[in-house]
Order: structure tokens, then sequence, then C-alpha cells
């Protein structure tokens, strides 16, 4: 799990967007190579994800207080074995403490 990078564009961009078509097509194929080059980490630098690894802990700390249920939600594996989940909100929904009545 990582930080999602949402952001809101501000005006001026949108307005970018909405009188050049092509503006927009760039914004969107520099998100998808900056995606893209990540790749190259799993398959041949993986000590490159070290990186990303901290960012994981980084926002698995951040997310919650629960110590017990932080420590069952890191994985045993190495980064990119399995689909990496990106969201701003998984951890506050998983491990926010429950309130008991």
């Amino acid at each position: 799990m990582l930080p999602k990078p949402d952001k809101t564009y501000p005006h001026w961009q949108k307005a970018l967007f909405a009188k050049l078509p092509g503006a927009l097509w760039l914004s969107r194929a520099s998100h998808y190579l900056a995606h893209e080059v990540r790749a190259f980490a799993f398959i041949s630098w993986p000590a490159a994800l070290r990186v990303k690894r901290r960012a994981f802990f980084r926002h698995l700390k951040d997310g919650g207080t629960d110590d017990n249920k932080r420590r069952r939600l890191v994985p045993h594996y190495r980064i990119g074995c399995k689909r990496i989940l990106i969201s701003n909100d998984y951890f506050q929904r998983s491990i926010a403490p429950t309130s008991r009545s």
C-alpha cells in the first residue's frame, strides 16, 4: 500500500487543458511514463524498491494508531511480488480503533 498522489488541478491548468487538448494528453502521458519507469525496478533493479518500502512504512505509520493491526498489515515478501495498492484512506478504514459500546 502506497499513498495516492492525488492533487487538485489549479484553474489555470484546467483552462489550459480545455484550450489545448494536447496539453491534457501530455499530462496523462507523463503520469503514465512516471509509473511505467518504476517497472524497471521490479524487473532489473530490485534494490531500487527500498525507496518504495520506506514510503510504505511512512504511509502505514501515518495511517493509524493500532500497533497490532499495523504489524499485521506488513507483508512478509518483497515489495512488488504482489500488486501494489495505492490508496489514501485504506489504513484509516482498516486500522482506525473501533469503539465498543
